[in-house]
């Protein structure tokens, strides 16, 4: 079962994150260069993911105290475990799809690992889409929150790597690291999401040979 979860237009959070790297970090022109790689696509997607999912956990804490009804959070139905093997129930993921230039769809995909299973989807689907009213409902907090979390991933990876080029010779020696553009990606990717650090990473590398 795959479900949309939000519709996102990426084009005018890449333009406000446009801004904010040119002005915040104007004074640092090789690294701001190089922050400016990551305003993509990709790192706004997964950051609208990551966003969703912790939505979805004060979600459950605010609903639940509201709404008797819904007897499980979100979360224990997406992660349910069997008690009688330990099993997981289902297979969970989170993820994209580019619909155009300008808009992306989260959507969550999700199966029973076990056939016999499937019929438990209908809870899931039940609460997704209350959850779906609820971003809806509050469409301009969903950005108003991504925007300030973007703005702080992109600082704290401009203050580790201002931090690694300052670093001397010795320190370089002494760490066993050597000073190059690959090192500094591979820090601003962590920085950004340490769970998608690989793929930052690959994207930018990638368009940079």
């Amino acid at each position: 079962m795959e479900i949309t979860i939000k519709k996102i237009n990426i084009k005018e959070i890449r333009e406000e994150m446009n801004k904010f790297i040119e002005e915040e970090f104007k004074n640092y022109k090789t690294l701001k260069g190089i922050l400016s790689k990551f305003n993509n696509d990709l790192t706004i997607s997964v950051s609208c993911i990551r966003n969703i999912l912790v939505m979805i956990n004060s979600y459950d804490i605010a609903f639940k105290e509201k709404n008797n009804l819904i007897n499980l959070p979100i979360n224990s139905a997406l992660y349910s475990v069997n008690p009688y093997n330990n099993k997981q129930i289902f297979e969970t993921i989170f993820d994209y799809k580019k619909i155009d230039e300008e808009n992306i769809e989260v959507i969550l995909k999700i199966e029973p690992i076990n056939k016999i299973d499937k019929h438990l989807l209908f809870i899931i689907e039940a609460q997704i889409n209350i959850f779906k009213d609820f971003l809806e409902n509050g469409k301009d907090n969903f950005k108003e929150t991504l925007i300030p979390t973007l703005k702080l991933n992109f600082s704290k990876a401009f203050e580790v790597v201002n931090e690694i080029m300052k670093m001397k010779k010795e320190d370089f020696e002494r760490l066993k690291i050597n000073e190059n553009i690959d090192l500094y990606l591979k820090e601003i990717a962590y920085c950004l999401d340490n769970y998608k650090m690989p793929e930052l990473y690959e994207k930018v590398k990638n368009e940079n040979n």
